[in-house]
């Protein structure tokens, strides 16, 4: 009898947790998420099949299926990802599922072999051989309908917010919690079962906290690559648009050129020559190919080497070591080179005694680190200011509005996030942003970060 009971309250409960989950897959078009995630199928599998079980046993008649109707939508919202409203959605025609199935057997039960309500509900052996033939025919449909390929609700797309619905668990179980504080002091046997749910509940809510947490860090890193191949691609559009600007410029100086040799004047051949050569001068400075090691880099350096030459400042590239050397991520070190770069323009922008302004980069490798040194020949910045420079919402800037002392902080952050420094050093003559990092050994074609 403890068998036949067992069977049907977890047994059959797994059936029932893994055909919920089949077909809220099937309704959102997301057939291949048991094989790519079968950890979470697993998990879900076992907290419905355990909730249920305790649900049905030591809950109230009635309360039972609105704590396991509620903890299903919740659950199944926070493992799949998807909204809570779907996932109300999926538990409704789930239930309508189930029902219909049942009803289907118990008729045929009835019509063939003369099975009463009262038959199945006094008999665990007629209710287990009801379960089995349940559950095949619910597999059976379900089968047939993934074979199908039907799509019944589409672009049904993974959501983020994953913390709402930890959320909304952390307060459904806290409630479960309240509402069996009576039932639990009731006899000693229930008060020993109640310390088991409670400690299951904290460790199913840990549990389901770190599942989460590593979802989020997942996003957060796919979030940063969407970042920096949004700032590659829109570097590559800025250098798309210097070239065809290049190409119109160019068109007109062809023809200017052509005029020359029509008019045929003397020393003709000299000034087509001097001509040539300033534009090619011109050409080479307003566009700049580099090879830092990252290709992010490259075209960031592309794009501010065109902004110095359209500002009349002298930019300078020296990359002795790759940047592939380096441990940083990609949108880190796009950040960090960017906002200094912008920082040393906007210093020597407000020079105006300076007329030969120089931005110069450089890498090299010393002492077992990686250092990147960005240095301009603007204004000096003071001993008091230096120490400055780096807090939160310090700006050199008169008008200080908007994110204006936001980019050197950021910066550091950066750099420390990284494992890194950063120092500041200036005279009359330059200031210098020097960067150190771990530089990464190379090992057979890998790299691996050293340690000192």
């Amino acid at each position: 009898m403890e068998l036949d009971v067992f069977l049907n309250n977890i047994i059959f409960n797994i059936f029932e947790g893994l055909i919920l989950l089949f077909i809220f897959l099937i309704l959102i078009n997301r057939r291949n998420f048991i094989q790519i995630n079968k950890f979470k199928t697993l998990i879900f599998i076992s907290i419905y099949a355990i909730f249920s079980y305790w649900a049905t046993v030591y809950m109230p008649v009635g309360y039972h299926s609105i704590a396991i109707i509620s903890f299903s939508i919740i659950c199944l919202s926070l493992i799949t990802s998807t909204s809570l409203l779907h996932s109300f959605m999926g538990i409704l025609i789930s239930a309508i599922f189930f029902m219909v199935t049942e009803l289907i057997v118990f008729a045929s039960l009835s019509i063939f072999n003369h099975i009463k309500i009262s038959d199945i509900i006094n008999s665990p052996i007629i209710k287990l051989q009801m379960s089995i033939i349940t559950r095949i025919l619910q597999i059976s449909m379900l089968i047939l309908l993934y074979k199908s390929k039907k799509i019944f609700w589409r672009n049904i797309q993974p959501s983020s917010n994953t913390m709402l619905s930890y959320f909304i668990l952390g307060i459904f179980l806290m409630g479960i919690f309240i509402f069996n504080v009576s039932f639990a002091v009731s006899t000693k046997e229930n008060i020993f079962l109640y310390e088991i749910l409670l400690s299951s509940i904290f460790l199913l809510f840990i549990f389901l906290g770190a599942l989460v947490y590593q979802e989020k860090k997942q996003l957060l890193k796919i979030e940063h690559v969407y970042k920096s191949q949004q700032e590659y691609i829109q570097n590559m559009e800025t250098i798309m648009n210097i070239i065809r600007r290049e190409k119109h410029d160019f068109s007109n100086h062809l023809s200017t050129i052509h005029a020359m040799c029509v008019l045929n004047k003397p020393n003709t051949p000299e000034k087509i020559k001097a001509y040539i050569d300033k534009l090619a001068n011109s050409l080479h400075s307003s566009y700049r190919y580099f090879n830092t090691g990252n290709d992010f880099i490259d075209g960031l350096l592309a794009v501010k080497s065109n902004f110095a030459f359209n500002h009349n400042i002298h930019f300078e590239v020296d990359f002795e070591i790759p940047l592939n050397h380096l441990s940083v991520e990609d949108e880190n070190l796009i950040s960090i080179l960017s906002n200094i770069i912008d920082n040393a323009f906007d210093a020597i922008a407000t020079d105006e005694d300076t007329e030969n302004k120089v931005v110069s980069i450089c890498t090299y490798a010393e002492d077992h680190r990686h250092y990147l040194s960005v240095s301009n020949n603007g204004p000096m910045i003071s001993k008091e200011n230096i120490d400055k420079i780096f807090s939160n919402g310090y700006s050199s800037k008169t008008n200080n509005k908007g994110d204006h002392g936001l980019g050197l902080y950021i910066v550091k952050q950066l750099i420390e996030k990284n494992n890194g420094t950063i120092t500041v050093s200036s005279n009359e003559e330059e200031t210098n942003f020097l960067i150190r990092f771990n530089k990464e050994k190379i090992n057979h074609g890998k790299t691996s970060p050293q340690h000192h």
